[in-house]
């Protein structure tokens, strides 16, 4: 069964930063799936070459559906064909667009057979996407990227409640930490997001002094059960 970007990509209703932006859900394909011609014309030589050092099949064709679900969102605001779409990245890897292309920035998150690209004009974007799966020593690793807040908060959590805790506040801490572009080289136990559903949106100082402002995204045509967070700072 053949895979199109035209179909698999769908615009989800959010409303940005400024009431701009665009927010996208890309359901990525199955292992045994072929990719159309229409997305295959999105890559690049580069895209490729990338792909074929994914050790399972799956990882790749899910990289060239997301890379290529990406190329297309952006084709527009760079006024050229998705392959030549000019990106690059930051000293710390997160992509971004080549400076002479235009204003937009992008980021891109994907988990199991979902992606999401989020796009604004004006402010460095951030976004995490976790299906829900079981974790062998939840409690060990829940310790070890909360902050001294969350780690209370997560002695008086119920165990039934814990694994949905721990995505929810992981989804917000590196949806923070993409925005800002340093991911994980800043260590999670720094940015505190807290567990609890509510409230669903704030926002955290980071350590140079950058205001990163993070919301929950609700509401998403993901059928699997899972944690998803926007984030957004000045550039």
């Amino acid at each position: 069964m053949s895979w199109d970007i035209d179909v698999a990509a769908k615009q989800a209703p959010w409303q940005g930063p400024g009431g701009v932006g665009q927010l996208l859900v890309v359901r990525l394909p199955h292992e045994d799936a072929s990719l159309s011609a229409n997305t295959m014309a999105c890559l690049n030589a580069q895209d490729l070459q990338r792909a074929s050092k994914f050790a399972r099949s799956k990882d790749a064709i899910r990289y060239m559906a997301s890379r290529a679900a990406l190329r297309s969102a952006l084709a527009g605001t760079c006024n050229c064909a998705p392959h030549d779409v000019p990106l690059t990245t930051q000293e710390h890897g997160k992509p971004i667009l080549k400076a002479a292309t235009g204003a937009m920035h992008f980021n891109v998150t994907h988990s199991d057979a979902w992606a999401l690209i989020v796009l604004h004009p004006d402010q460095a974007m951030g976004i995490d996407l976790e299906v829900h799966r079981p974790i062998d020593g939840l409690d060990e690793l829940a310790l070890s990227v909360c902050s001294a807040r969350e780690r209370v908060d997560w002695m008086a959590t119920a165990p039934a409640d814990r694994l949905t805790a721990l995505y929810r506040t992981w989804a917000r801490k590196e949806a923070c930490l993409k925005a800002i572009g340093t991911g994980l080289l800043t260590p999670a136990q720094q940015v505190d997001m807290g567990l609890s559903p509510s409230p669903s949106h704030g926002s955290w100082r980071s350590e140079d002094g950058r205001n990163v402002w993070w919301t929950d995204l609700g509401g998403l045509p993901i059928t699997d059960e899972h944690s998803a967070c926007v984030a957004w700072c000045t550039p």
